[in-house]
């Protein structure tokens, strides 16, 4: 992997509020470049985020003007020019082979012929399950992330690696040519990863897949900080001309 053209992109949004995206970063292994896409709405507060990304090495990328969520994900894909994302939320936790293996798998699929689009990064999340880990509250998991070090591999993933229908936008690794030749993400409605999974399939090209192994934790911290008014929402079916439920079937 060293001569590839890979590296880390964050979506964020206040990602420095409640410590989030500092958790994040500290769990990317400094090797791999990494850029921040935030879409911040006061100068005050970007400057805060700022602030994170210096500390811990990461390049800064303001999306402005705001324009919700769906556009905080365009946005994150316009800010690098990598060939391969390791695309992440703020408020996911990286285990500390995440990276490697996920980018590794992602070569190996790719060259043994599969047209990957993008490949699901296994995780569970935190939000019911913390209590069986032995948090003693779900707040735990910002303040002593560590503690996830001995969360074992999620096994609904464990028929990995294989095909996968829906990889979730919180931990994906995505391949730009086929992200270019999509159209990429759509603007029309905030779920930005429902939407390009219904591309993918429906190209009758491309393919998702997931591989087996540590990859995320997603702790959630971020969801509160999207409030946004319809016009910014969307809608799946103002995106695709489709009903969920249609574009599953045909999926």
């Amino acid at each position: 992997l060293k001569n590839v053209n890979a590296g880390v992109v964050v979506m964020s949004h206040r990602g420095y509020s409640n410590g989030r995206l500092s958790v994040l970063l500290s769990s990317v292994p400094e090797n791999y470049p990494t850029v921040v896409s935030d879409d911040t709405i006061a100068d005050w507060e970007a400057r805060e985020n700022e602030k994170v990304c210096k500390h811990h090495g990461a390049t800064y990328a303001r999306c402005v003007p705001w324009g919700g969520r769906a556009r905080n994900a365009q946005h994150s894909m316009e800010c690098s020019t990598f060939q391969v994302v390791v695309y992440v939320s703020d408020d996911v936790w990286l285990f500390p082979e995440a990276v490697l293996q996920s980018l590794g798998w992602n070569y190996r699929l790719r060259d043994a012929g599969l047209p990957l689009a993008c490949l699901t990064i296994p995780g569970w999340e935190t939000y019911r399950e913390h209590v069986k880990w032995g948090f003693a509250s779900w707040e735990q998991c910002l303040t002593e992330p560590w503690r996830f070090e001995a969360v074992p591999p999620n096994p609904a993933f464990q028929r990995g690696p294989a095909l996968h229908k829906n990889p979730f936008g919180a931990a994906m690794v995505i391949n730009r040519d086929a992200y270019n030749e999509l159209g990429g993400f759509d603007g029309r409605y905030w779920a930005h990863d429902d939407v390009f999974n219904h591309k993918v399939w429906l190209s009758k090209k491309w393919c998702n897949a997931m591989y087996y192994g540590r990859g995320y934790m997603h702790i959630g911290a971020q969801s509160w900080h999207h409030g946004e008014s319809e016009e910014y929402v969307g809608s799946f079916e103002a995106a695709t001309g489709l009903k969920a439920e249609e574009s599953g079937r045909r999926q």
